[in-house]
This record gives structure tokens, C-alpha cells and sequence, in this order.
């Protein structure tokens, strides 16, 4: 989101920037037969065009991020149903609400994305720049929808998604 709103604001600071342009332009150079309220018009209604085609960029771009999280909440919603999260380590039954498996004593593997743990077996997915780990489908679909890892932030294409299912 907040690079939605830096590239709102560059292009907003742009439109102005192009419309005080444009009415400098036709102020000073004056164009034949016109008015200063067409003139007026004119700059106006570039500002207007130029806004409606921002406001359609957000709003598809805030579409998209809604279908990413839905289809997250779904899949989240399907594994908190299981009543069998397992430990990715040892296989062991795990609480709902731990940080530490209580059978090997390790660090409960999350999804970077959803958040849940990770159970023995998953197929897990890998930033190739940071190496942070979730369910493979949800950090592809991740990466295919906004081409970030979603912890490091850099710029990465699903091809660079390491596929396992061991970790070290």
C-alpha cells in the first residue's frame, strides 16, 4: 500500500506539473479566438481526464490486493479448519497457540504469507534473496500477483520461488 500511495502522489505532483504547463503555455502564447474561460476549461478538463486515469489505476490495483488476500483468508481458512497442524520438523501434533513445538523444543516454521504453521510435509516455497519460507502455493501466487517477496520486498519473478521440502 505504501508504494501505491508514493506512485499517487508522483503522478498527481506530475499532473499538476503538465496542466500549470499547459495554462502557462496557452496564457502567455495566447491561441486565436479563445477566451481565458476556455482557456480555464481546457486545463481543467486535462486535469479532470488525467485524474479519472489515476483513480482507475488504484482502484484495480486495490482489486488485485483484495483477491490476494481473499485467496489467502480461503486457504487460511482451510488449514485452521484441519484440526491436525503437525510440527515441520518432528511430525508432532502442534497447539494452537505456541512458538516452540513441545515435543522437539524448535521454532514452529510459519508461512510468511499466511502466517500458519508450516505441517510435516508441506511443500514450502523459498525468497531466493532472503531465504524466508511459507506454503509454496501461497508464496507463488504472492510473487505471480505483486512480484515482491513479500518479507524482503525486492523485486523477484516466481521462477526465483525455491521449491522444497526439507530445510535445514
Amino acid at each position: 500500500m505504501v508504494n501505491n500511495k508514493k506512485i499517487t502522489l508522483i503522478i498527481g505532483g506530475l499532473v499538476l506539473t503538465l496542466s500549470g504547463g499547459i495554462f502557462a503555455f496557452i496564457y502567455t502564447n495566447g491561441l486565436p479566438s479563445m477566451s481565458s474561460w476556455s482557456i480555464f476549461a481546457i486545463a481543467g478538463f486535462l486535469v479532470l481526464v488525467i485524474s479519472i486515469g489515476i483513480a482507475i489505476v488504484r482502484k484495480t490495483r486495490l482489486k488485485q490486493t483484495q483477491t490476494i488476500q481473499s485467496s489467502t483468508q480461503l486457504d487460511s481458512h482451510i488449514f485452521s479448519d484441519s484440526k491436525h497442524q503437525n510440527c515441520f520438523w518432528c511430525g508432532n501434533l502442534l497447539r494452537k497457540h505456541g512458538e516452540f513445538c513441545s515435543d522437539c523444543g524448535k521454532k514452529i516454521l510459519r508461512c510468511i504469507v499466511c502466517k500458519l504453521p508450516i505441517s510435516f510435509g508441506d511443500e514450502i516455497g523459498k525468497c531466493s534473496l532472503c531465504e524466508s519460507k511459507g506454503h509454496f502455493a501461497h508464496l507463488f501466487e504472492w510473487v505471480k500477483t505483486k512480484g515482491t517477496c513479500p518479507h524482503c520486498l525486492q523485486r523477484i519473478p516466481t521462477q526465483a520461488i525455491i521449491e522444497t521440502s526439507e530445510i535445514k
